[in-house]
C-alpha cells in the first residue's frame, strides 16, 4: 500500500521529521505550490505509470482531497 502522505512530504521537499500533515490541512497552508504539483506528477508518472491531469489537481484543496484523488486514481488503473 502506498503511503500518500509520505509521497506528499517528498513532493513538498520537507526534511523536518517532526512535520506532520493531516487530512484537514489546506494544501496552500502546508506550503503546497506548483513545484510540489510538478514533483507529484513526475513521481506518479515514473513510479506508478499513472498519468495525472494537472487540471484535476487544481480542484483539490485539502490533504484529504489529494489523498482520496490519488487512491482513486491508482485503484482505477489496476
Amino acid at each position: 500500500m502506498i503511503k500518500y502522505k509520505e509521497v506528499m512530504l517528498e513532493c513538498l521537499d520537507v526534511e523536518d521529521a517532526s512535520f506532520v500533515i493531516n487530512n484537514n490541512d489546506i494544501l496552500e497552508d502546508i506550503g503546497w505550490d506548483s513545484l510540489s504539483t510538478i514533483n507529484l506528477l513526475t513521481k506518479f508518472s515514473n513510479d506508478y505509470s499513472v498519468d495525472i491531469d494537472p487540471d484535476d489537481l487544481e480542484e483539490l484543496r485539502t490533504v484529504g482531497d489529494l489523498d482520496e484523488y490519488l487512491n482513486n486514481l491508482l485503484n482505477d488503473s489496476i
